[in-house]
């Protein structure tokens, strides 16, 4: 007899559509043990979300595993924190007072949590923070559904940090670089900067109201003091990867050519074992187990 580690379900709602991810992970190697994307219906339930969890777990025999979800709708900032010691209480006081104003005419209560990214930057009494904030609903809203299917949840999760743990061990790339992640769908572009392997840099930038601009103004706007100019990273050679919708868009890739920054249309994966290849849309699922 042998023993297998604890199974892992990541579980990724977006966009009426359901991905779902089990496996675990084996030394440095993960194992897929399934996964699937099911199409929800316009107007999906609760109902509907837990049927096709349960369909996906019968099938595939899976009976004891861990609950990992996705929360791709939250809204993500990066702060300059200036304050005299990087102390935790510090900083999550002043995120709170700037959060407060931020979301003072919003009736929803959310949930907010930060992590430190950067605690040198180059300014004295300087650090950046990526923070996100989640619709407490939201939250709610899950809690409610897997306490009623009988199961924990072990963790909750956005997109950028699954991204990031995903594709710092599973993707075949040059980790000394500052690699520089596009997602796009759904009129949302999220930006992923992780430099020399650590998360260096995450946003969002909503291009529904810019749909007939030039986004590529936006993106290189967002970047270049963040990036391109930041004692950090500005020296480091780039390489950019386009994910999604954004795929097609080819003018936007020859753009950054024409700058000397690398682009990449997707990537291959390294440390996975699977049955089957899936596209890099799972990516930021998988990230859900691989922690």
């Amino acid at each position: 007899m042998f023993f297998i580690s604890k199974i892992y379900l990541g579980i990724d709602i977006h966009q009426s559509k359901i991905n779902l991810v089990a496996g675990y992970k084996k030394k440095k190697e993960l194992i897929i043990k399934s996964f699937c994307s099911y199409t929800l219906s316009y107007d999906f339930s609760v109902d509907e979300i837990k049927n096709r969890i349960k369909e996906f777990t019968v099938e595939n025999k899976i009976k004891n595993f861990k609950t990992n979800i996705l929360i791709r709708d939250t809204t993500v900032l990066v702060k300059d924190i200036r304050l005299q010691s990087r102390n935790e209480k510090e900083i999550s006081n002043i995120l709170r007072y700037d959060l407060e104003k931020y979301f003072s005419n919003h009736e929803e209560k959310y949930i907010s949590g930060f992590e430190m990214l950067v605690s040198n930057t180059g300014v004295e009494n300087e650090c950046l923070c990526l923070v996100a904030v989640v619709p407490e609903l939201l939250i709610n809203q899950y809690i409610k559904m897997f306490t009623d299917m009988k199961k924990e949840i072990s963790l909750v999760d956005i997109f950028h940090r699954c991204v990031f743990r995903a594709f710092n061990d599973l993707v075949e790339a040059d980790h000394d670089f500052c690699n520089i992640i596009f997602y796009f769908q759904n009129n949302v572009i999220r930006i992923i900067v992780i430099n020399e392997g650590q998360l260096f840099y995450g946003t969002d930038m909503d291009m529904k109201d810019n749909r007939e601009l030039d986004y590529y103004e936006e993106i290189y706007a967002s970047l270049m003091y963040t990036v391109f100019f930041n004692d950090i990273t500005k020296s480091k050679q780039k390489r950019i990867y386009f994910l999604g919708d954004i795929c097609k868009d080819e003018s936007l890739a020859d753009k950054f050519i024409n700058i000397g920054i690398d682009v990449c249309q997707g990537f291959s994966f390294q440390n996975i074992s699977m049955e089957k290849e899936f596209d890099n849309d799972f990516l930021a699922t998988l990230g859900l187990i691989y922690f």
